[in-house]
């Protein structure tokens, strides 16, 4: 399925030769003459996921709710604090702005938030200007002022959201260019890190469709690769809102090329001068390495080029397909153990959490991982709720 995408203006950071380093409790930033200043960090982080599929009144979508829980997934992991997550019937217009009115109310001035939508967006051209909506589950193709979301109003839900950081995900359709304005080019990551900021990534730009493939909205999968570490550009180990911009709108432009089609993310400012920041997942902990999924190259495309990447496409599915059954196989494992007696209740909660940890990154070519991390979850939980049972 496709979601159709509306406007947004581009810009792009310019990063002078400040460095981000990350440290245990927070953000460094090592300036030009080598010395490190300690940015402040997060006290807390908060976020709201939101994904539609079952549409009432527009076409259903396949992959909407299962990104916005990908997306809730990667962020408990790389340190928030809570996630909620609104999809189908529950995302009605009523429940996603008291979802951000949470936001509003939990996070404080040296927090940082992020909120997430996968769904429908329509722009509507009136007289003066473009405006632009995200469509809840139960919006009707008509008056989207009394009964879709429009950017303005997501623009107020910030004015209330006292986060020194805020960060807009939209996997959707929306006019955003009123919203986002210029840069300077010369400030420093360590002015960006203390400054507040409000950023806003989408999945594209004017007269295009945010394609569904494989499981996943291709914009969500990179940004969930950026995450994950690929959008740290310059190797540093701190992922910036600019970095994560720019990855998605790289690699989404390639991959929509390879589909014969074309979607362009658009990312930048709405607020304030600073730079929302995140440790990358692969810097927290070892995991099970997964397979790489070849990225298209930056080069000029040869005549053989589709076959290229399509040859390389099928060798990595080869290589997940193994990494899936590795991943069977020790759930196999496990799950005979837990149903045994020769492991401690804790013993069993300590195994299926390194379980987790091992195998905490998704598979592109599948859903059965996330099936499998959900009944380890569950037993999990069953063992930490575990009571033992009280003689007669």
């Amino acid at each position: 399925m496709l979601k159709q995408i509306a406007i947004i203006a581009y810009l792009l950071l310019l990063f002078n030769s400040s460095i981000l380093v990350a440290t245990e409790k927070g953000i460094a930033v090592r300036l030009k003459d080598g010395r490190l200043e300690q940015a402040s960090g997060y006290n807390k982080s908060y976020a709201v996921c939101i994904g539609i599929n079952d549409y009432e009144y527009w076409p259903k979508l396949n992959c909407a709710v299962s990104d916005a829980m990908n997306v809730k997934d990667v962020l408990s992991k790389v340190g928030f604090d809570e996630v909620r997550i609104i999809k189908d019937s529950d995302a009605t217009q009523h429940n996603i702005l008291s979802a951000l009115s949470w936001l509003g109310k939990k996070a404080k001035s040296n927090d940082r938030a992020v909120i997430y939508f996968s769904g429908h967006g329509e722009t509507q051209e009136g007289p003066r200007s473009k405006i632009g909506y995200i469509i809840p589950v139960n919006c009707p193709k008509e008056d989207y002022y009394v009964n879709a979301i429009s950017m303005s109003k997501l623009r107020e839900a910030t004015s209330v959201i006292s986060a020194k950081h805020v960060l807009y995900v939209m996997d959707s359709c929306y006019s955003g260019m009123a919203l986002i304005k210029g840069n300077r080019e010369d400030e420093f990551v360590a002015a960006m890190t203390n400054d507040p900021v409000v950023y806003m990534i989408t999945a594209g730009k004017a007269g295009e469709e945010a394609i569904e493939s494989q499981g996943h909205g291709i914009f969500t999968q990179y940004f969930l690769r950026g995450m994950k570490g690929e959008a740290d550009y310059d190797k540093n180990e701190v992922i910036t809102g600019t970095e994560l911009g720019m990855y998605t709108k790289k690699w989404v432009l390639h991959e929509s090329k390879i589909l014969n089609k074309r979607q362009t993310p658009q990312h930048g400012r709405i607020d304030g001068e600073g730079e929302i920041v995140f440790i990358p997942l692969n810097k927290r902990g070892k995991v099970s390495k997964p397979p790489d999924i070849p990225l298209p190259p930056a080069i000029e495309r040869d005549d053989d080029y589709f076959e290229k990447i399509a040859n390389e496409r099928e060798a990595s599915k080869r290589k997940w397909n193994d990494w899936q059954g590795n991943m069977s196989g020790r759930y196999s494992s496990n799950h005979d153990m837990d149903k045994g007696s020769l492991l401690k209740p804790s013993e069993k909660i300590e195994m299926w959490d390194k379980f987790l940890a091992q195998y905490s990154i998704d598979n592109p070519y599948s859903t059965e991982d996330q099936l499998i991390r959900s009944k380890a979850v569950e037993r999990m939980e069953y063992w930490r709720n575990y009571r033992e049972p009280t003689p007669p």
